[in-house]
């Protein structure tokens, strides 16, 4: 028995010692020439040993577009033990040129194994040869809506397979960043596949992914391409009787470039950046008011432009009718027939300064890329009648009751020598009191008449200030409601409305890309420039990220702060 365990001892370590013996650590690639946007596989294996510390090299010249993937492998064959566990990466070679693979390390009981380098060259490649590829029987493509778009309109990615085989199942081993672009996953029912001739062979075209993609700022952006396994069935392998193998074959996608362009300029005054296919309804809440009151307008807009950009647009119901900073009601996004569609609700106050009847006819203008014009939707028009409102009435009361005056002396009781008032000291006073006051009423007058005649926009910038603090006041409702989205839209909204008021530019002027240069332009300070942009991106990314409520309190105490500073400066 004793020597029977020495055999088998014997024989476990002289496996041992023969596989460290045997200990190697290589690189291997599936070719050494490739074309340009394709790929290339790199395993690094470490055979008869578990390995430590892998580090792989640099892939200067190349993208990772898949990996590290590990996998381990045992055998014993003829009474020999072997095994191997390998790192797997898949690159993609963006521009042409030779490239070097460098040494990859791993440690084996403290001592450093290195691979040896490899060099891969890429051609550039032809446009003969990308045609051809279509001559396959599957193929994969990345097909965009409008390949140049205006900031805020919807544009749809579309990764498409075209396959006359059938196709088990599909990965997207990368995607872009799709840097400059707000994205929105277009997930939802999949469509079904459609046919499609090509070059006189008939392919089934099946959407595997769609984008919606809306730009953020100007400029020409491209997007590199994606490597989609496809799994395909393997005739030669089975898994059982009744089941086939599949095997994974990669296609690339083709390379795509958009360019983003600004809106045209002499946009009307009720636009209010959106661009894209939009409607709009509206209602007031009554037909007859007072001066005491004010009536309601509610406004719904719908379309497919990038909501966060559509605000409230600007409404002139002439001077007799005061428009307040409308409200947001409710904002909502969904996908509906590959399309990311949006509908936002605005409340207007609107505040008569005279008694009559009144018209108004909201408006609504967006840019429409398939005019190539603004496009001005009109709804009511909605009459309503102002009466006279208390508060008039009983200052008008106060007035007259002034113009009466009771007996200086009343007794009843006797009857006393009559007091004769004119030429009296009393008759005198009274009358230079009235004589005192004509210059004083002269001049009230003369005020009434220069504020009606100031410039409306002067009136606004001076009550900006106030404006924006009740703006954060309903800020600081929704925070602590819990309201977090809407807290930080009321937060871009008060600077926005108070900039725009204080610096006499139009609201649709104010966006976050503009601001710094709007700011640098009327000569503010440049810390406070730099709050402003602090505070708007934190918004920004709280929108954008759905953050929590912890920094709540301190973007409302920031903003306020800001708009105190603000008015430090602009009243020097």
């Amino acid at each position: 028995m004793t020597k029977a365990l020495n055999i088998l001892l014997l024989l476990f370590l002289s496996s041992v010692i023969s596989l460290a013996q045997n200990v190697r650590f290589e690189a291997s690639v599936d070719a050494r020439k490739i074309i340009q946007n394709s790929t290339v596989n790199v395993e690094f294996t470490i055979h008869n040993a578990e390995g430590q510390s892998f580090t792989p090299p640099k892939f200067n010249g190349f993208r990772i577009v898949g990996g590290p993937n590990q996998s381990t492998q045992m055998s014993f064959v003829n009474g020999k033990n072997s095994s191997k566990k390998s790192y797997g990466y898949v690159l993609m070679a963006s521009k042409p040129g030779k490239f070097r693979i460098g040494a990859a390390t791993i440690e084996v009981d403290s001592k450093k194994y290195r691979t040896e380098p490899i060099t891969i060259k890429v051609v550039k490649a032809d446009p003969k040869s990308m045609q051809a590829s279509e001559e396959y029987d599957f193929f994969v493509k990345a097909l965009l809506s409008d390949s140049t778009a205006i900031i805020g309109q919807q544009v749809v990615l579309n990764y498409t397979l075209y396959t006359r085989i059938d196709i088990q199942n599909y990965d997207l081993m990368n995607e872009s960043n799709y840097d400059g672009f707000f994205s929105v996953p277009l997930e939802g029912r999949r469509e079904r596949a459609q046919r499609e001739i090509i070059d006189n062979k008939e392919y089934y075209v099946q959407s595997l992914k769609k984008v919606a993609l809306f730009p953020q700022q100007t400029g020409t952006y491209e997007f590199d391409p994606v490597v989609i396994n496809l799994g395909i069935r393997d005739g030669n392998r089975r898994n059982s009787f009744f089941q086939r193998n599949t095997k994974k074959i990669q296609r690339t996608t083709n390379p795509i470039k958009i360019q983003v362009i600004a809106n045209p300029p002499n946009e009307p005054l009720s636009y209010s950046g959106g661009v894209g296919s939009y409607g709009m309804n509206a209602q007031v809440d009554k037909k007859t008011i007072t001066t005491d009151d004010a009536i309601k307008i509610t406004m719904i807009i719908k379309g497919s432009g990038d909501a966060k950009i559509v605000t409230a647009p600007k409404q002139d119901f002439g001077r007799n009718l005061e428009v307040y900073e409308p409200n947001i009601l409710s904002e909502d996004q969904m996908v509906d027939k590959g399309f990311v569609s949006s509908q936002k609700i605005f409340e207007y106050l609107v505040v008569p300064k005279k008694t009559g009847r009144f018209t108004v006819q909201p408006k609504f203008s967006y840019y429409s890329p398939d005019s190539n014009r603004y496009e001005t939707l009109t709804a009511g028009p909605f009459s309503f009648n102002v009466a006279q409102g208390m508060k008039a009435i009983n200052t008008m009361e106060a007035v007259k009751s002034d113009k009466v005056l009771s007996p200086l002396i009343a007794s009843p009781t006797f009857v006393s020598k009559p007091t004769i008032l004119f030429g009296s000291g009393l008759h005198w006073g009274l009358l230079g009191l009235i004589l005192a006051a004509i210059p004083f009423l002269f001049m009230y007058k003369l005020k009434l008449r220069k504020e009606a005649n100031i410039d409306p926009r002067l009136i606004q910038a001076q009550n900006a200030e106030k404006v924006a603090i009740a703006k954060l006041s309903v800020a600081k409702s929704l925070m602590n409601a819990g309201s977090i989205r809407q807290f930080y839209e009321e937060i871009q909204n008060g600077i926005f409305g108070y900039l725009s008021d204080r610096l006499e530019v139009p609201y649709s002027q104010m966006n976050k890309s503009d601001i710094n240069k709007i700011l640098t332009d009327k000569n503010v300070p440049q810390d406070l420039t730099d709050r402003v942009s602090t505070i708007l991106q934190k918004a920004e990314m709280a929108l954008f990220a759905g953050a929590g409520s912890v920094g709540m309190q301190e973007s409302y105490n920031d903003a306020k702060e800001l708009i105190l500073g603000l008015e430090v400066h602009f009243k020097r």
